[in-house]
């Protein structure tokens, strides 16, 4: 995980913001179908994208960062939300969040973790009795990047290996699948094959295109994707 500053994600969140609408709007679809209970924190929350799609009729929402930077410009589009300044790799700092939470949310967060172990351990803690985890973490090893390093990705997962480590933090895995195979083969062509990114020129096309697959993706279950989700249950 890197040291406190926004600047560093800046460039990455200004895409995602400016660029990958449709491709958010499917995301938090998909992920607000996995909620439960009224009171929902996003652990790792980043600049607040996620929270900003995010309904406010049928959950309470709070946001939690270890940045300073990212939960000023989360506070900025959130105004109505409470954020909270804690950090994945200390455990003392979350004292005062244990046992609140019905759902947490760690969405592209646990690859930044060399310790992810602890961190979902943390997770768990937030928890209420028999509490909702939902984690989004990058697919496939071998579509590990330069990218990726770039962004600060210490690893990408299989199945196999999330599942373990969740259920190694006390969870029992409710669900999981692949998400966005459009994105797995862009990430294969343009940052493995190719090894460069995609051209700014081409990313709202890009995001278009997506979001009108994952539409499909939303009745349909690919073998593989750029994405793992995972729903479990706090033991």
């Amino acid at each position: 995980m890197k040291t406190d500053d926004y600047e560093f994600y800046k460039d990455s969140f200004n895409i995602l913001d400016n660029d990958y609408a449709l491709w958010m709007k499917e995301k938090t679809n998909l992920l607000i179908k996995l909620f439960e209970g009224k009171k929902i924190v996003e652990v790792g929350c980043g600049n607040g994208l996620l929270l900003k799609n995010f309904p406010r009729d049928k959950f309470d929402f709070t946001g939690i960062d270890f940045s300073k930077g990212n939960l000023q410009h989360a506070k900025k589009k959130n105004p109505d939300l409470d954020f909270f300044q804690a950090d994945l790799t200390k455990k003392s700092s979350w004292n005062e969040h244990e046992n609140k939470f019905d759902t947490v949310l760690c969405s592209e967060v646990l690859e930044h973790i060399e310790d992810d172990s602890l961190a979902l351990t943390i997770l768990n803690s937030l928890l209420k009795t028999n509490g909702t985890l939902v984690v989004t973490v990058p697919a496939f090893p071998l579509l590990l990047s330069k990218f990726d390093i770039k962004e600060g990705h210490v690893r990408r997962y299989t199945k196999n290996s999330i599942s373990e480590t969740v259920t190694n933090a006390g969870f029992m895995i409710e669900e999981i699948r692949f998400w966005n195979v459009f994105g797995f083969f862009g990430w294969l062509l343009f940052f493995k094959i190719l090894n460069r990114g995609f051209e700014e020129s081409t990313n709202s096309f890009l995001s278009s295109l997506m979001g009108n697959f994952l539409k499909i993706e939303s009745k349909i279950k690919f073998p593989l994707g750029q994405t793992i989700i995972l729903k479990a249950r706090k033991l």
